[in-house]
This record gives structure tokens, C-alpha cells and sequence, in this order.
């Protein structure tokens, strides 16, 4: 297809488009630069590979138990197919004393524990110099000593 242009005519490129599309794109990178100004970030220490062959992680834990009434418990034992015992216990500083600061802590919690519970007992473990504290939810419930349990 042949244009015939009159030798009078001005052809020019328009440039309002290219300035319009230019406009948007410094827009579109201030806006994404600004963004990633907001964005936070949690530290996180990820294990070494060598952490699951470490003597440590053979080392007993001790167990707290929660039921859903906000009572807790000690580990007393266990039952002869390998679960563990409970008893009552009052979770305070002096309690903690008796513990080694080195040893890990895994609470179990039953499902219908209330919330801020067992926030207050993790906050009470980190109070005590416990770096090592799991928690765990339980889906039955935690099992109380008896008189005919066995260890």
C-alpha cells in the first residue's frame, strides 16, 4: 500500500501517547518501590543440618499438660503402653527452679484449652530462661494419674 504524501504536509510522530505511557510506568515504579519499603522482616535461624544428629535432641523433655479447665500438670510417669501420666501441679517461679534451664519443655495442650492459658505459660517458660519450649495440642484428653496406673 502506497501513501502519497503531499510535499506540503507536516507528518509528525505524536507525541502525547509515548509521554502518557512514559507517565504511567514512572508511576507504576514509584508506587512498587515505595512498597517494598513497608515489608518487615522476622529473623529466623534455621537449624543446621547436623542438628538432627546432635546428643541434644536424644535428651529427655519434660511435659507440662493443660486441660481445657486451665489446670495443669506435670508428667508423673507413664502408662504401660507408653503414654504419659499427669499430675496437678501450681506453675510458678519456684516450680521452674526445680527444673535445668537447658532442658526443653513440650506442653500438651488439650484442643478446648483457652487461648490466653496457655499464652501465659509459655510467657512464664520464656520467664524462667526456658529457650526451648514446643507446644503441642492434644485431640483426647490429658491423662490423670490413678491408684491402678502403672509406670
Amino acid at each position: 500500500m502506497k501513501i502519497d504524501l503531499d510535499p506540503n504536509d507536516d507528518t509528525e510522530v505524536d507525541m502525547s501517547p509515548i509521554i502518557d505511557c512514559v507517565f504511567l510506568l514512572l508511576i507504576f515504579f514509584l508506587v512498587a518501590t515505595m512498597l517494598k519499603k513497608w515489608e518487615m522482616q522476622i529473623p529466623i535461624k534455621m537449624p543446621d543440618i547436623t542438628s538432627s544428629l546432635d546428643a541434644t535432641t536424644k535428651q529427655d523433655k519434660f511435659l507440662l499438660g493443660m486441660d481445657k479447665g486451665g489446670e495443669i500438670y506435670r508428667q508423673d510417669g507413664k502408662t504401660q503402653s507408653g503414654f504419659p501420666l499427669f499430675v496437678p501441679v501450681t506453675v510458678s517461679d519456684t516450680f521452674f527452679a526445680t527444673l535445668k534451664p537447658d532442658q526443653p519443655i513440650r506442653i500438651l495442650a488439650e484442643r478446648d484449652t483457652p487461648f490466653q492459658q496457655v499464652i501465659d505459660v509459655l510467657d512464664q517458660c520464656q520467664l524462667a530462661g526456658f529457650e526451648r519450649t514446643e507446644l503441642k495440642l492434644l485431640s483426647g484428653q490429658v491423662r490423670k494419674h490413678r491408684e491402678g496406673d502403672h509406670e
